[in-house]
């Protein structure tokens, strides 16, 4: 007889072998389909063609109402103990009415679990599912079936010896099959797993059905490497131990990615600087230090006065040289001092973390600005430029965000005094005066119907179809007009307002897609924004959940999204909060994914569905190598997870090409649609617009 194994790539290699019998999933299996754990079909493959259809909608739909419950309740016990079998009617069309017998496998598949299903007639019948086949014929399309997955899959038997591997895996070693079969792999040998380890291994999969973690394998040429591994038992219907099967991941590459990610998230692509993100870092680090060590710190901000002449005389590209000089220019004159930094565009940022007074900064500042008056030679020609400079220093200043605040209104207040100005701030421009006007009208802004949400679709790719909406909160205050979300939520947020306001949001954004849901409109999610705040208090998840059953929206409609900061305030926290609303069916994706840790650590510790990319690394695409680099790194790690990218700020019909040639998913920016009132989503939605017809 043959043994047998399947998982998420190509076909595995069959050995003739007297070993006991080991059942298969299915005596003839016609169909093959993979779903996850709630139910919604990735895709089914052909029976003849081998052609493999994409879907996304619910298992229980294809089939008559009767059955819907008992597919449910199969799933659930598929999850749970490993497998499940049943017998159920389709539902319309030629082969309405059909018996068919299925059989589902749980399997661990990169960050979460899926569900592997296999269908055939119950009776024989004329149409797609008709057929004598035998069971190697069916066995063979449980492994086609995954044959484009590059992981690599071995079949253990329950001693961990291999009795089955696929090509990928002995592309990945470079191990003959030969000199693998019947031996152990070496990641679970005891030279390269101590045997208290292995025992854990053992213990987790006997009592949870997989575990998940990294082994150190060996490579065919004696190269040590990293893989990522998923162990899953496979057991009988009686529940005993047949085998084991192991999905391998080879991390040199994915970790290779991880560094790259890291530098290009910290650093400023074009002049090699560290960028805002690091700037604000280490400026926090500096600041709890002065504070502590009762030691002067300071902010320079500069803005490179009238630079946009250069770009309108010159171009774009002679601007960018301009500024690889400027910034070479900068670190060499604070060099010993400080750190220099590109905050965007003509702006720099100079931290000095220990000074001995403010009048050492503004020795500093004299000091760029005469490494300024040096002519600067670009376009065949020599530039003079010069730079307004502000200042602000901690003390008086102990939070982050607050002096770089002050140093940017001394900037503007050395602009507002001419070119080769320096500002250092003194408490004159604030504006404590507006945020306290912004809190207090918080207060009643609810109450007086000034807040109000508009929707941005998002598109699959793919599809061309509308794929869900995120809600997007705005403020029609009576006196100030609308206030941009960037003026008021950084204000609810040092409030506290932010986690009342949260919850108005989500009710509100939840009761619409309710809405939409009982006007016919199905298939959709709802992304709301969720704020670190909120997901720091006690009873965040049974708000959530309290609200769902207020608007009777069903978990799976729902996505929430957070950034990657507010993720690591508290990390175990925030995965048992994660965990909890995986299990209940609410998506999860991280926003402005790039801007913060992007970290491939912690994306394998929670179980996040999307990843949206910050419109930051789409907005030069696909001219800029550097963002090219970004976006390949980004989907190769997401790929690996199984976590689907969304791309924002996709503003042209380039950059949306170029996003589909890297199997970018989905979409959102206004190359599709605006942000507008649900009304007008609604239009789009009945209309079936698509980005083929992209929308002003």
């Amino acid at each position: 007889m043959s043994e047998w194994g399947y998982g998420r790539c190509g076909p595995l290699r069959k050995k003739k072998t007297q070993s006991r019998h080991v059942a298969p999933p299915l005596a003839v299996a016609k169909l093959v389909f993979v779903c996850d754990t709630a139910g919604v079909t990735g895709f089914w493959q052909h029976p003849v063609s081998g052609a493999r259809t994409r879907t996304g909608g619910a298992l229980a739909q294809r089939f008559a109402a009767q059955d819907k419950e008992k597919i449910r309740a199969a799933l659930v016990e598929a999850e749970k103990t490993g497998n499940s079998g049943f017998v159920a009617a389709l539902e319309g069309g030629a082969h309405g009415g059909t018996l068919v017998d299925i059989h589902v496998e749980r399997m661990q598949m990169g960050s979460r679990r899926q569900l592997l299903g296999f269908m055939q007639t119950a009776a024989p019948r004329t149409g797609l599912l008709q057929g004598a086949a035998s069971t190697e014929e069916g066995l063979d399309l449980a492994s086609q079936v995954l044959e484009n997955i590059a992981e690599g899959i071995l079949i253990l038997d329950r001693d961990l010896n291999v009795i089955s591997v696929n090509r990928a895996y002995l592309g990945i070693t470079g191990h003959d099959e030969a000199a693998l079969i019947g031996r152990v792999p070496h990641g679970l040998r005891e030279e390269a797993l101590p045997a208290v380890a292995r025992k854990e291994i053992l213990r987790a999969v006997g009592t949870d059905g997989h575990w998940r973690g990294e082994l150190q394998d060996l490579r065919h040429d004696g190269g040590g490497f990293t893989e990522l591994a998923s162990l899953s038992a496979v057991r009988d219907k009686r529940g005993q131990l047949n085998h084991y099967v192991a999905v391998i991941t080879d991390m040199t590459q994915l970790r290779a990615y991880e560094d790259r990610l890291a530098f290009l998230a910290s650093h400023d692509s074009l002049t090699g600087l560290p960028n805002r993100f690091m700037l604000m870092r280490r400026l926090a680090q500096a600041v709890q230090h002065a504070g502590t060590a009762k030691t002067p710190m300071a902010l320079l901000y500069l803005d490179i006065d009238n630079f946009a002449l250069v770009n309108s005389t010159f171009s774009t590209a002679v601007g960018d040289e301009v500024l690889r000089k400027l910034a070479h220019r900068l670190q060499e004159t604070v060099a010993g001092w400080g750190e220099a930094f590109h905050l965007g565009s003509d702006g720099f940022g100079v931290l000095l973390p220990k000074i001995g007074a403010r009048s050492e900064a503004v020795e500093m500042a004299q000091s760029i600005l005469a490494g300024l008056e040096a002519p600067l030679p670009a376009a065949e020609q020599n530039l003079y430029l010069s730079a307004s400079i502000g200042i602000a220093t901690a003390p008086p200043d102990q939070d982050a965000q607050m002096l770089f605040r002050h140093a940017g209104h001394a900037m503007h207040a050395a602009m507002r005094r001419g070119a080769g100005s320096i500002e250092c701030f003194s408490g004159g421009e604030t504006d404590t005066s507006e945020s306290l006007r912004l809190a207090t009208g918080l207060r009643q802004a609810m109450e007086h119907g000034e807040l109000f949400l508009h929707y941005q679709p998002y598109f699959d790719l793919y599809s061309g179809s509308i794929s869900g909406a995120e809600a997007l909160l705005r403020w029609q205050h009576p006196e100030l007009g609308l206030i941009p979300p960037a003026r008021f939520i950084p204000v609810a947020e040092e409030t506290g307002h932010i986690v009342r306001l949260g919850e108005w949001v989500l009710k509100s954004a939840c009761l619409q897609m309710r809405a939409w849901q009982d006007a016919g409109l199905q298939d959709l999610h709802m992304a709301v924004n969720i704020s670190p705040r909120q997901l720091r208090q006690p009873d965040f998840l049974d708000r959530i959940m309290s609200i769902l059953d207020e608007t009777g929206l069903l978990p799976g409609s729902l996505v929430l999204e957070l950034t990657e900061s507010s993720m690591m305030e508290n990390p175990e926290r925030t995965r048992a909060v994660f965990d909890n609303l995986h299990d209940l069916g609410v998506g999860i994706a991280i926003d402005d994914f790039g801007t913060g840790y992007s970290s491939l650590n912690y994306l394998r510790q929670y179980r996040v569905d999307y990843l949206k990319v910050d419109r930051a690394f789409v907005s030069n695409l696909p001219h800029d190598e550097h963002q090219q680099a970004i976006m390949r790194a980004i989907i190769a790690l997401a790929k690996s997870l199984n976590i689907q990218v969304i791309a924002e700020g996709v503003e042209t019909a380039a950059q949306w090409e170029f996003l589909k040639t890297l199997d970018c998913e989905q979409g959102q920016g206004f190359l599709f649609a605006r942000p507008q009132a649900a009304a007008h989503v609604e239009e789009l939605m009945r209309s079936g617009a698509t980005f083929f017809r992209p929308r002003a």
